[in-house]
């Protein structure tokens, strides 16, 4: 499935007018309260690790757990035939740090991708929201790239901070580990390179708890 546009209809039949209708009767009687969270939209732009000079548009609907944790449902556009490309957990600097080692490295800075432009809220005032994008500027991010109709496990899509020869925002230790996030690529269904995660998200969420509490 391409990604960017949200234009380009996948496989399958035409929807009917009996699913329209049921949808739209489940859609009246269902709470959907997982979507109804999502609070924030943020449009990013990331390059290919292993081709910089390709680059993707990302769309990030974010949910706030709490201060330390946001989740995000990531697609190609901003339309309603957007495709869903991704799933991208952020963290504060403070539960990143309560991470292991090894955690870290599957993990990438936002700091080049707020201060360099790349990472941007859509048609909300700069007054409102430079404070949002301040502290954006200090959280990690995990994302998990979907491809071959399928969630392949982090992705080859680099964070913004490594566009160019990759080593942009090298200077700033917190865009440095932007890099981090190729770490133990693998080949996938359809050729893609991603990163392995080595910890599921259960866990994950249990070790930063478990950090937070000390």
């Amino acid at each position: 499935m391409p990604a960017g546009g949200g234009d380009a209809i996948p496989p399958g039949r035409p929807m009917s007018m009996e699913q329209h209708l049921l949808d739209k009767g489940a859609q009246m009687m269902q709470s959907l309260k997982p979507v109804k969270q999502m609070s924030q939209h943020v449009c990013a732009f990331a390059f290919y690790s292993h081709d910089m000079n390709r680059q993707i548009e990302t769309h990030h609907y974010i949910t706030r757990l709490n201060e330390d944790f946001l989740q995000c449902a990531v697609y190609d556009s901003d339309d309603s035939h957007a495709h869903l490309i991704g799933v991208e957990y952020i963290i504060s600097s403070r539960m990143y740090e309560n991470l292991s080692f090894d955690e870290q490295k599957l993990w990438h800075s936002h700091a080049y991708e707020v201060k360099s432009g790349l990472w941007v809220n859509p048609r909300v005032p700069e007054m409102l929201g430079k404070k949002e994008l301040n502290n954006m500027a200090k959280t990690y991010g995990k994302f998990w790239r979907c491809a071959s109709n399928r969630c392949a496990g982090a992705d080859d899509v680099a964070a913004g901070g490594a566009a160019g020869s990759g080593e942009a925002g090298a200077g700033d230790e917190e865009g440095r580990k932007v890099q981090h996030i190729h770490g133990g690529a693998e080949t996938v269904e359809g050729g893609d390179r991603g990163a392995r995660v080595d910890q599921p998200a259960g866990r994950l969420l249990e070790a930063a708890r478990q950090g937070l509490r000390h």
